[in-house]
């Protein structure tokens, strides 16, 4: 059984940085794929301090999927001794409509991971955390099933009944994680 759930925001929110504190937080014990969306295919895969290669520092699969290809990074040893260098298999495919940014992709793809943390995607119906610093950008609140922030963060305008969690506490975002995230038999 899998745990699936997406995270957006603003640009610099903290998106990447929470996502691949959860990978480091998880990794030890359990599989984990990050998928990041890449809308105008600019992102340069594995590239020292780019998000492919952060997620992917912190033993995680990685797939990055653009409008014209997607990219999928695996490590080829389960958990490389941190003397090691991590080792990857990556493959890269153009797409039409093979529906790499769909639900039954993912699903199809990491189906035996057992947390897939998804980065952007908005249009996927899946349980979804915004995060935000400073100011919360209010069209996201539609479409957030919680809000992930930090103390400089005014929440006034978050509805009441919206679950809100410390930025600064992957724990606390694991759990709620935990408790909603949707889940997928592999």
């Amino acid at each position: 059984m899998s745990k699936i759930v997406a995270f957006t925001g603003n640009s610099n929110s903290g998106k990447t940085t929470l996502i691949e504190k959860l990978a480091y937080l998880l990794s030890p014990t359990f599989a984990v794929a990050v998928c990041k969306h890449d809308p105008k295919g600019k992102a340069v895969f594995d590239t020292e301090g780019k998000d492919s290669h952060r997620f992917f520092q912190a033993h995680a699969d990685v797939a990055i999927i653009s409008p014209t290809q997607t990219t999928i990074m695996t490590h080829t040893i389960a958990r490389p001794p941190s003397h090691l260098p991590h080792q990857a298999h990556q493959a890269t495919h153009a797409h039409q409509d093979d529906n790499s940014d769909s639900l039954e992709w993912l699903y199809r793809v990491f189906a035996h991971k057992d947390y897939i943390l998804v980065e952007g995607l908005k249009s996927l119906a899946l349980p979804r955390i915004c995060v935000a610093r400073g100011i919360i950008d209010t069209s996201y609140i539609e479409f957030s099933n919680a809000f992930a922030v930090d103390q400089t963060t005014d929440t006034a305008c978050l509805p009441p009944c919206m679950p809100i969690l410390d930025l600064n506490n992957p724990k606390e975002v694991l759990k709620w994680i935990d408790q909603f995230g949707k889940e997928i038999n592999g």
